[in-house]
């Protein structure tokens, strides 16, 4: 039986999502404030 195989899976589809949330969050905030680099640098 490949068992940590098998758990790897569901470890990976309900904590990758929200740690990417987490990471990406405040960077995609970020990015909508400046208005997507429409030139105002």
């Amino acid at each position: 039986m490949k068992l940590p195989v098998l758990m790897l899976m569901p470890l990976v589809t309900c904590i990758l999502p929200p740690l990417l949330i987490v990471l990406l969050g405040p960077a995609v905030l970020q990015v909508m404030e400046t208005g997507l680099g429409s030139g105002n640098l």
